[in-house]
């Protein structure tokens, strides 16, 4: 059953003048772990998304993108991104910009599958931001907090700790226990911070409702990669329909992809799933107007108000002596985060048309005095003329030796360049080398009369113009995770360090696995300087796949 679903999902992304239309679509359910519920402005929220199967009980696969939004009073976006999500989980950051005002926001996560069912689906979570140059005392009255969405989960984990009490930068063991034996592994999440009022804190673990029926499909699910969308227009901002559009990117290796716009002039290509930005070239068959249509939400208006609460004395005087901490902390300067590390993977062959017939590195060969020279004297198979003050190619099958109807396809620095006058003035000495296919190649929807590519030394596709019926985009798909850091007093000489850990968040760790043969996982940190109750709050999903919860409290005391 499940590989019919997605089987259905993936012929559906494929079809590009599909219409809305009713669907099975799989049952999601989604939830969100944030490392506490209140924050001041320049701190960093730390988070981790899961995505779970309500029909299998497990993690899903079913998106590999997650979306995650910072929303104001008024319900506007003030921060969005996209978060890559693996095997149904995922995890992230959000630095909070110094210049938001003191108010309480929304934390919104969903993704394009549950974008099907409506925002009511959506996971959210209220949390406060304080601005520290704004006086609290004039403000805080005026702060309302919402009830969580879901209070109530299971819970057949048990938090223990080898011990209750800890002294100022002692190091702390916290075992995830299992309850019962399971045979599925189970992903965790844990967070340990200063306790927190319960307006704020109840908004750390947080749940979106139960998905159900058979909606209509009006947003294509990122299964096996992102879906990236645009409309194709005229001058005049008319719909184009019937429009190719081949994307293709610089890099020392060919990877194309190809869209067709619909009556709308919309086009969907599924790219594959990848951090940081991606350099684009779209390339049309006529010159139009190419504008992208982002995946976010365009508009809430229904983010679910439950009973208003306000901010009494004794929350006021939690804010407050955070407050101080907080600046104590900034002028210190401790660092709590590095861009995390992630590597990338590798994959297989260098070109969609996997080996080439001939591979030419131009430095093993006497240099010659222009790139149509090395074709004439090197490439057989690809012929590279002028004929009337104009240059011309055509590919020779390496076996019958006889021409292909069409002019080969032409890559340089792995983007489709159809300009063959450009290419042939091309300065000989920046190219590294060819590749050449001479024979009929067929690609998804495209077919092609022989295939040439050519790559710069650099391989950034900055030696040729732009062509009139190409545009270049920066297209962001996945931001890069950060690493919480965590200070390490093992040793005499570090405990005695000067420098304050004033840190109110002691422990962040976004991926906690339990194996299958394992009882329990162990995780250790060091407390700070700042004394009082902490909460280790441990959130996931079990081995049944159910959304589960279990916190513990501990004491930091000279």
């Amino acid at each position: 059953m499940k590989h019919s679903i997605y089987l259905s999902i993936t012929i559906l992304l494929i079809s590009l003048n599909i219409s809305a239309q009713k669907v099975a679509l799989p049952h999601d359910q989604l939830a969100m772990h944030l490392n506490k519920g209140c924050y001041f402005s320049g701190e960093v929220i730390w988070f981790k998304l899961y995505n779970l199967n309500l029909d299998q009980k497990k993690l899903s696969n079913s998106s590999e993108i997650g979306f995650i939004e910072l929303i104001n009073s008024k319900n506007h976006s003030i921060i969005r991104q996209k978060v890559r999500l693996i095997n149904g989980a995922g995890f992230g950051d959000i630095r909070i910009p110094d210049s938001l005002s003191t108010s309480f926001y929304n934390i919104v996560f969903y993704t394009n599958l549950i974008k099907n069912y409506g925002e009511d689906y959506f996971c959210q979570s209220k949390i406060a931001i304080i601005n520290p140059d704004q006086q609290i005392e004039e403000t805080h009255e005026n702060l309302e907090v919402l009830t969580p969405l879901s209070t109530k989960f299971n819970s057949n984990i048990r938090i223990t700790t080898n011990k209750k009490n800890y002294k100022p930068r002692e190091e702390v063991t916290v075992s995830i226990n299992k309850i019962v034996p399971a045979k599925n592994i189970e992903n965790y999440s844990i967070s340990i911070s200063s306790k927190e009022p319960y307006i704020f804190s109840n908004s750390v673990w947080n749940r979106g409702e139960l998905t159900h029926g058979t909606p209509n499909l009006e947003h294509y699910p990122d299964y096996t990669g992102v879906v990236f969308s645009g409309k194709v227009a005229n001058t005049n901002e008319d719909p184009i329909k019937d429009i190719d559009v081949l994307i293709s990117s610089p890099d020392r290796k060919v990877k194309l992809y190809h869209g067709r716009s619909n009556a709308k002039g919309e086009f969907n290509v599924l790219l594959p799933v990848e951090y940081g930005k991606k350099d684009m070239i779209l390339t049309t068959s006529e010159n139009c107007n190419i504008s992208l249509t982002e995946s976010y939400w365009s508009n809430f208006k229904s983010l679910k108000k439950n009973k208003n609460l306000t901010l009494n004395n004794k929350n006021s005087e939690y804010i407050k002596q955070q407050f101080v901490n907080y600046q104590l902390a900034r002028k210190f300067k401790f660092k709590k985060r590095e861009l995390q590390v992630v590597p990338s993977k590798k994959e297989k062959g260098l070109s969609f048309y996997g080996k080439p017939h001939q591979h030419l590195k131009l430095d093993n060969y006497v240099e010659l005095d222009s790139l149509p020279e090395y074709f004439y004297e090197l490439i057989p198979s690809i012929r590279l003329s002028k004929k009337k003050k104009s240059y011309y190619m055509k590919a020779a099958h390496p076996i019958f030796r006889t021409y292909l109807q069409e002019t080969p396809t032409l890559f340089v620095d792995g983007v489709y360049y159809d300009n063959i006058e450009e290419v042939a003035k091309l300065n000989h000495k920046l190219i590294d080398f060819i590749e050449v296919v001479p024979e009929e190649y067929y690609y998804k929807q495209s077919k092609f009369y022989g295939i040439v590519s050519i790559f710069t030394r650099a391989a950034n596709f900055s030696s040729l113009p732009m062509l009139p019926n190409a545009t270049r985009v920066t297209y962001p798909i996945c931001e890069f995770p950060s690493k919480f850091i965590l200070p390490t007093y093992s040793n005499a000489k570090l405990k005695q360090n000067q420098i304050p850990d004033l840190r109110t968040t002691l422990c962040w760790k976004p991926n906690v696995i339990i194996p299958v043969q394992s009882k329990k996982t162990d995780i250790s940190f060091y407390t700070g300087d700042i004394e009082g109750t902490y909460t280790i709050t441990v959130c996931g999903v079990n081995a049944k796949g159910e959304f589960v919860q279990a916190q513990k409290e501990i004491t930091v005391k000279e």
